[in-house]
């Protein structure tokens, strides 16, 4: 986490950041406004509704920064706050690969391709209100995958579940995966019904922030700002955004030239699987899945050398390979719908380094290949690793360099 801290810094270039939509919306419940007192210009997202301008994101994010926001008030620098956000998930990973039964190895090298191998460390680097939006969510959904794997205490899964959703809307996709948690290996009836009410307790609060802004309790005035502004021609979300979204997200990489830098990249960045070749080995990982297992495949020899070497933690019953497969499952349960409202969406997020919003369901990614990968990581995986390593490296000095 230290280590993750002093990257994210370092690549920081020490400018104040200016698109701080939470840091003026926390002013603002300081004086007890739901609406902005007087935004710079240079904050053109906001929705307008009878002649005040309101934050359309997430409320929780302002909310975290209230103490600081009371002390610091506008000068606070959004930027620098992402950075430690950013290395406190870092941490929450290597917990959560840890409370999955991964070796040792595993848990390194994976934790090591989230903070500096994947989108992760742009956006931990860069800082803006968008980005520190989904740090938050990160933080919730990784603390939540935390909660689910031990106590398992649905009260407190469904307020950390719906803190995530106040940060991040898609996040209320990922239901499926900490309700499938809950109650493995049986349904468990209270732990359920606390799951919904802490949720719900959030919902309520929702409900009633949209009701005291735009009188209706379901409006957060996404689509005041959103028609406004952008204009969608098939509306948010659309099946023609395939097209378009496709290779943002699966095969858009730099454009390479016969002279320095050799390759270029445009504000729309690359996909995920340039950023985090890593994630490749999602395909082999659903293989696995669809024969009946969590876990790649390894003869009993190899398997108790890796154990012995690696650290890893040997299966103590019978019961463990169900456990693996069914906590793979739940992590694609919400993986695939989260990824699935992206490609939909008619924005890939514009001004970044790689597709950030894939950094929303990287959570459920790390699940699913801490488990395949549980006992020891693959050559071919390291490779793919440090590949990433250097993508993420190159990104970092090309996005400061063209002083985006």
């Amino acid at each position: 986490m230290a280590l993750a801290f002093l990257a994210y810094t370092l690549a920081n270039n020490g400018g104040f950041m200016h698109f701080n939509y939470h840091v003026h919306l926390a002013e603002a419940f300081l004086q007890g406004k739901l609406y902005l007192l007087n935004p710079p210009a240079w904050l053109t997202e906001l929705a307008w509704y009878q002649g005040r301008p309101y934050v359309y994101y997430g409320p929780l994010p302002s909310v975290l920064l209230l103490p600081l926001v009371a002390i610091f008030h506008e000068s606070l620098n959004l930027a620098r706050i992402c950075t430690v956000l950013g290395a406190i998930n870092v941490g929450l990973v290597w917990r959560l690969l840890e409370r999955l039964g991964c070796s040792t190895k595993t848990t390194a090298w994976l934790t090591a391709v989230f903070a500096v191998g994947s989108v992760q460390f742009w956006v931990s680097s860069y800082g803006n209100t968008w980005l520190f939006a989904q740090l938050c969510a990160n933080c919730f959904l990784l603390t939540g995958a935390l909660e689910v794997l031990g106590k398992r205490r649905g009260w407190l899964i469904g307020l950390v579940l719906g803190s995530a959703v106040l940060s991040r809307e898609a996040c209320l996709l990922a239901i499926p995966c900490y309700l499938i948690l809950l109650n493995l290996p049986r349904w468990r009836f209270p732990s359920s019904a606390g799951f919904f009410v802490g949720l719900s307790a959030w919902g309520l609060a929702a409900a009633w922030y949209n009701w005291a802004r735009f009188g209706n309790p379901l409006d957060n005035g996404y689509l005041y700002a959103n028609q406004a502004l952008w204009h969608p021609p098939h509306g948010s979300f659309s099946l023609h955004y395939l097209i378009t979204m496709l290779p943002a997200y699966f095969w858009r990489g730099p454009t390479f030239v016969p002279h320095p830098p050799f390759a270029l990249l445009t504000d729309h960045g690359l996909s995920l699987f340039w950023t985090t070749p890593v994630f490749l080995l999602l395909f082999p990982a659903a293989n696995a899945i669809l024969q009946g297992r969590a876990v790649r495949e390894a003869t009993a020899e190899a398997s108790k050398d890796e154990t012995v070497d690696s650290g890893a933690r040997p299966t103590p019953h019978r019961y463990q390979p169900y456990r693996d497969r069914t906590v793979a499952v739940a992590a694609w349960s919400s993986l695939l719908p989260m990824a699935g409202l992206y490609l939909l969406y008619f924005w890939d997020g514009w001004r970044q380094f790689g597709a950030r919003y894939s950094l929303d369901y990287t959570p459920f990614i790390l699940i699913i290949l801490g488990l395949y990968l549980k006992n020891n990581p693959t050559r071919c995986f390291q490779l793919l690793a440090v590949a990433a390593f250097l993508v993420n490296l190159w990104g970092i000095a090309y996005w400061r360099l063209s002083g985006w």
